[in-house]
């Protein structure tokens, strides 16, 4: 991301004709509608799912040039949800072919097909705490179907490390919930997984 704008790679040295994906087109680009800036960007299958201000959008069809031979567009960019605003970079990570997503308002499984999958509605209260308090996401990561969700101050300093078991979801009367617990002593005091 460079402000509104996702640049992209066609992953081709036009000279030598070899793969090279650090080379990037000052045309090869996809701009967030409405002046969004980005926040993180993450890739499932041939889509990017891009997090923005502007909410969150899906970029599909990656493995075609933007245009084909004749000018026609092959790529595609639709938002999936004006309400998804990313709490911060480090809170995305891969898992099991989707991407989970710490946002401003709960942590998300989020696959680009089927609609977003709240998995934090078990702390919602405390969630919700953390984000007006203006602390952040550390980086998030996925061990053995646990999400681990450090939670850090503005000043980088530990405030809590929260992990959901991604394998025990529960169907109750107020939909399906996951359960979460919440690390402490010395092992919980990490700011990245």
């Amino acid at each position: 991301f460079e402000n509104e704008k996702v640049y992209f790679s066609n992953g081709v040295n036009a000279t030598t004709g070899r793969l090279c994906p650090q080379i990037f087109s000052a045309n090869d680009y996809w701009k967030i509608p409405g002046g969004g800036r980005g926040i993180a960007v993450a890739t499932v299958r041939d889509r990017a799912l891009l997090f923005s201000t502007a909410g969150l959008y899906m970029l599909s069809n990656l493995a075609l040039d933007l245009t084909d031979p004749s000018g026609n567009i092959q790529q595609r960019l639709e938002q999936v949800s004006p309400d998804l605003i990313a709490w911060g970079a480090a809170g995305i990570t891969n898992y099991q072919n989707a991407v989970i997503a710490a946002c401003t308002d709960g942590v998300y499984l989020v696959d680009g097909v089927s609609a977003p999958v709240l998995l934090s509605g078990a702390i919602s209260p405390r969630y919700s705490a953390y984000v007006r308090a203006g602390h952040k996401p550390g980086q998030i990561a996925v061990y053995r179907s646990h999400l681990i969700v450090p939670v850090l101050n503005g000043s980088n300093v530990w405030v809590d490390t929260m992990v959901c078991h991604l394998d025990r979801s529960t169907n109750t009367s107020a939909g399906k919930i996951w359960p979460w617990v919440f690390l402490t002593g010395h092992a919980a005091n990490v700011t990245a997984v």
